[in-house]
């Protein structure tokens, strides 16, 4: 099941992409 990771991981990227900018 690595595609429930993938979303949660790239969830968490984006939100710490955006707050980061």
């Amino acid at each position: 099941m690595e595609t429930h990771v993938a979303h949660i991981a790239k969830r968490i990227r984006e939100v710490i992409g955006g707050e980061r900018v």
